[in-house]
């Protein structure tokens, strides 16, 4: 039985419909990976909403912790040893609690997105494997500033996180060209201590 081969006609007629599927569905991939940026930066944004939100509720020592090898955000808490009863017990310093997943934020996975810079009141953390801030209560909440970038379809995005020290969540904006905005403005000042206090604001 002699096998017939495709003909010229119908080649062409097989790459023009394999083009027309590809043409279809690449803008729907384009979509998708920037919509999963989107979602990312929000899920980070809400990561950091929960640690001020918190931190200024609650007594419970905390820490956002990047994973560079499966690339998520996460936090996690500071559990005291109880007894039976649920009283705290007296730590030494061999045993000091245990730092466990918090049951109240959602690991954030930041495919397609990765961390450009991380700055802890503007000292940057140079690991990209992994890190780790802890949040003390009682102690002043540090300013913390995230940049983030995302290859879209052959495009660079850029967002910036920003945890304000007294904010109850973080403000987050698209940058252009990797600039960031000026943080003067941000900051609190204090008036008494610039001879201002009678000034009305």
């Amino acid at each position: 039985m002699q096998r017939r081969a495709f003909t010229l006609v119908e080649a062409i007629v097989v790459i023009v419909l394999i083009g027309v599927i590809a043409g279809l569905a690449a803008p729907r991939l384009m979509r998708n990976d920037a919509r999963r940026a989107d979602v990312a930066i929000e899920s980070l944004a809400g990561v950091l909403g929960v640690i001020a939100q918190r931190e200024a509720l609650g007594t419970l020592r905390m820490a956002l912790v990047y994973d560079g090898l499966e690339r998520t955000v996460s936090l996690e808490r500071l559990e005291l040893p109880t007894d039976d009863e649920g009283r705290l017990q007296g730590l030494s310093r061999r045993d000091n609690g245990q730092w466990k997943s918090d049951p109240l934020a959602q690991s954030v996975s930041l495919d397609p997105v990765r961390i450009d810079e991380v700055r802890v009141e503007g000292d940057r953390i140079d690991d990209d494997e992994e890190w780790r801030v802890e949040f003390v209560p009682g102690e002043p909440r540090p300013l913390i500033e995230m940049d983030l970038v995302a290859n879209i379809s052959g495009r660079e995005r850029t967002w910036s996180l920003e945890l304000l020290p007294y904010a109850t969540e973080a403000s987050q904006w698209i940058t252009t060209n990797g600039r960031r905005r000026d943080k003067a403005a941000l900051r609190s000042t204090d008036l008494d201590a610039l001879n201002l206090s009678d000034v009305p604001w």
